[in-house]
């Protein structure tokens, strides 16, 4: 122990406190964190299984078609070949749909 570690005890003694608080306020956010991430996971989950619940209570041809569109992300063309509908008929399925889900 040297006379120079003896007078920097006060100082080590305060930045030691000094760091506690700041350990203390990073795991208080790390807490908060964690809640703001559950609660955002959460609040997804359920508008998906939202969506999810709307859309299985449609027709099995209007449900592919929101999904090709919407989950999928395919284009018209596309959609229409896969229902076998002209894309005039798969936009007024499309759009009876969309009407259905409006008054959920």
């Amino acid at each position: 122990m040297t006379k120079h570690d003896l007078q920097t005890y006060r100082d080590t003694e305060q930045e030691l406190r000094n760091l506690k608080r700041v350990e203390s306020m990073v795991s208080q956010l790390d807490e908060n964190t964690a809640k703001v991430l559950a609660d955002t996971k959460q609040r997804l989950a359920d508008q998906l299984q939202r969506i999810e619940a709307a859309i299985a209570s449609l027709d099995p041809t209007e449900r592919d078609i929101l999904r090709l569109r919407y989950i999928a992300g395919e284009s018209w063309t596309k959609i229409s070949r896969a229902v076998h509908y002209s894309r005039s008929r798969t936009f007024d399925i499309h759009n009876e749909a969309l009407r259905k889900l409006a008054d959920k």
